[in-house]
């Protein structure tokens, strides 16, 4: 009957033991900033493209290249991030970009050069090559 009762002390005991171990841990590191740089192609049917963008986001549009988009992306976050690219019927791309703290997406965006675009919600700003129509909505 003895050795009965000490198994349930001991795992109390353990148990104890354990969490005083985790509450007395120093907290981790601060989180270190990142980036990460990415390409990507696109076709584009037609000359018109619609960019949806939510979240800190600076759109670059350059001219060039033959019916497509050549995408560079330069994302950069501190701690956690949420970020989402999405194409919809193959002339509107949707992003959304966000993170925990001191976060910026920077997309550079090469098209054909008689490309209408239309852009909502770039907070980052938008910049636009001399022959390619760009407008803000």
């Amino acid at each position: 009957m003895r050795k009965i009762l000490w198994v349930p002390a001991g795992a109390v005991l353990l148990v104890a033991a354990l969490a005083a171990i985790s509450f007395n841990r120093e907290p981790g590191p601060e989180p270190v900033p990142q980036t990460e740089t990415t390409f990507g192609y696109h076709e584009l049917p037609g000359t018109d493209l619609a960019i949806e963008a939510d979240g800190p986001i600076r759109l670059t549009v350059v001219a060039g290249g033959r019916q497509r988009v050549a995408i560079k992306r330069e994302l950069s976050w501190t701690g956690g991030r949420h970020h989402e690219e999405a194409w919809e019927d193959a002339r509107r791309l949707r992003i959304s970009y966000s993170c925990d703290d001191a976060c910026a997406a920077d997309y550079v965006l090469t098209v054909p050069e008689a490309t209408r675009i239309k852009v909502t919600g770039a907070a980052g700003g938008l910049s636009c090559a001399a022959k390619v129509t760009c407008a803000e909505g």
